[in-house]
């Protein structure tokens, strides 16, 4: 009862109905074919689904003060590891960092650490803090780092996921909403100019 108070239900719930959809899309797709490792895909989904899970549950059990503390030394780690990817790295758009027989995303790691840090840069700041635009540049500059550096490897997909919790974080600390426009009218306008391009490199079926 004390860990189902800690959680999240109905995120809990939506998460492992959006896997489990996941790993029966993976199955319906690789029933048919010749390759035993291709058909056995979603097997391998699911062990990493249970892990994943396994990991969670242990995570609702830290403390919130532990997470805090840590909060910029996780970000600060996903962020060195990024500039270690380019360097050392294998592998072509989405780049893995081996570190002996373990295989390390560090975009991947950049995403958790970089919620994170950015919900610590935004608790410390108080109602009348949060809308100065040293608190959004502040702000900004933690989310734009690891989305350079992810650029650079190029992965521009996994860059652009990192909007995603961004604005809603924004949002959601009561930063004020002209901020959050001076962020994304940019993005919109660069979105609509590359429509165009798009659409002509896409082959009509």
């Amino acid at each position: 009862m004390r860990l189902l108070r800690r959680l999240d239900v109905p995120l809990l719930i939506a998460t492992l109905a959006t896997v489990l959809i996941g790993i029966i899309a993976i199955y319906s797709a690789t029933y048919h074919n010749d390759s035993i490792s291709v058909q056995n895909a979603w097997i391998k989904q699911l062990q990493f689904a249970i892990l994943a899970f396994a990991v969670a549950i242990a995570v609702v059990y830290i403390p919130e003060k532990v997470i805090y503390s840590v909060a910029y030394l996780l970000y600060l780690f996903s962020i060195v590891s990024l500039v270690a990817v380019l360097m050392w790295g294998t592998g072509d758009a989405t780049r893995w960092l081996r570190l002996g027989p373990v295989m390390l995303q560090p975009s991947e790691l950049a995403k958790i650490a970089t919620i994170i840090a950015l919900a610590r840069y935004l608790s410390d700041r108080n109602t009348e803090h949060i809308n100065s635009f040293n608190s959004f540049l502040g702000a900004l500059f933690l989310v734009l780092v690891p989305i350079a550096l992810i650029v650079r490897q190029p992965d521009l997909g996994t860059a652009i996921s990192f909007g995603a919790p961004f604005f809603p974080m924004l949002y959601w600390a009561g930063m004020r909403k002209f901020f959050i426009f001076l962020v994304i009218s940019p993005l919109i306008s660069v979105f609509c100019s590359l429509d165009p391009l798009w659409q002509q490199n896409t082959p009509y079926v």
